[in-house]
């Protein structure tokens, strides 16, 4: 237990289970500064869990017989840059934080209330709540990277799009669906193919995958379709970690039925 990563916390921590995601667990290390004893600065550190059981030793008088227990075992630790994850695109947490602390040392200093105080309470953790909403954020991009990356599919990582609007995944190329690989139809698509961009869209939470193809081999007179650019868009439901091996698969076979139709088409275009 001495190697073990949790060794190396500090005693006073709390543990933050995230319901949307059950295989983490959010650990909060509390210190206090050491250039101001009377303030506190925490420490985050994501622990990716397993849920594991243990069962008790018959032979062992000391330890009661029971129904075999359920326990967390710690697969990953990976600590937090708390200034780097405070400070991302169009972050004000450590800005508000900042004003209230203001106001706090003025009334301190012309002993007079404030006429606006600050409206949360002495209790909340700005940092702990950006947090927190940051793994609610990231971890389904990161989960969906990493089966993406088991199945060899390229990938650009999770990234911020401009103007801090949203996340996006962005993939390099898909692979050829069987049979098609040689085909010229596949490699008149992967021309056109400009980028697959893979969102989060709506309140349910929901992942939205954009194609974004330049032209088409046939001519259309819709007037909605007279420019270059076509996206195709196409909506999964957004699962728990264990089914995000059922969202690649419903990816890949839209990506393969796309593949069929434009090369029935590339074929028929000149007819």
């Amino acid at each position: 237990l001495a190697d073990h990563p949790l060794s190396r916390i500090s005693r006073h921590k709390m543990f933050v289970k995230l319901h949307k995601h059950p295989n983490v667990i959010l650990v909060v290390e509390i210190k206090e500064k050491e250039n101001s004893p009377c303030e506190m600065e925490c420490n985050f550190y994501l622990a990716v869990v397993k849920h594991s059981s243990i069962e008790d030793n018959p032979h062992d008088d000391s330890i009661e017989t029971e129904i075999p227990k359920m326990y967390l075992k710690v697969l990953t630790l990976i600590e937090f840059d708390t200034f780097v994850t405070t400070h991302g695109p169009f972050t004000s947490v450590d800005e508000q934080k900042e004003k209230c602390n203001l106001k706090r040392k003025l009334a301190s200093l012309n002993d007079q209330q404030s006429s606006r105080p600050c409206m949360t309470p002495a209790y909340f953790i700005p940092e702990l709540a950006h947090v927190v909403a940051l793994c609610d954020e990231r971890i389904p991009f990161v989960t969906l990277a990493q089966e993406l990356t088991r199945r060899e599919i390229a990938h650009q990582g999770l990234q911020v799009e401009a103007n801090a609007t949203a996340l996006v995944l962005r993939l390099v190329q898909l692979p050829p669906p069987p049979g098609l690989a040689q085909s010229s139809g596949w490699f008149s698509l992967l021309k056109r193919l400009l980028s697959v961009s893979i969102r989060v869209f709506g309140k349910v939470k929901c992942w939205m995958a954009e194609f974004v193809m330049y032209g088409s081999p046939l001519a259309t007179t819709h007037p909605k379709e007279q420019g270059m650019r076509r996206p195709v868009y196409f909506q999964y439901e957004m699962g728990s970690a264990d089914n995000v091996g059922k969202t690649v698969d419903a990816l890949l076979n839209d990506w393969a039925q796309i593949a069929h139709l434009y090369t029935l088409v590339d074929e028929l275009a000149e007819y």
